[in-house]
């Protein structure tokens, strides 16, 4: 893996662990630099830019997090170009929780 991805991978497995245990304040804070706004309601996220709404719900397993993770921080077509790295996420995920 080139830098990049080793390090946006550990950076969403770390995110989606968080996220399962209720804590978006890192998540919150990389959004509103990509200048996202955010909206906490309970254990809902809303994510809003200028061409979409993602919603991340907190207290979910981390597998599940990643893929609206994923559109938050990317965009609705992560899979077409992240789709690989959402694979080796998920093992690295698996191989934490594990």
């Amino acid at each position: 893996m080139f830098d990049f991805e080793q390090n946006f991978s550990n950076l969403l497995t770390k995110l989606c662990l968080q996220l399962s245990q209720k804590q978006p304040d890192d998540l919150i804070s990389l959004l509103k630099k990509q200048g996202n706004s955010v909206e906490r309601n309970g254990d809902l996220l809303e994510i809003k830019s200028d061409a979409r709404t993602c919603y991340i719900h907190l207290g979910d397993k981390p597998i599940e997090q990643l893929s609206p993770l994923m559109c938050a921080i990317v965009g609705p077509l992560w899979k077409v170009a992240f789709l690989e790295l959402f694979e080796n996420v998920k093992q690295s995920i698996l191989q934490e929780i594990n």
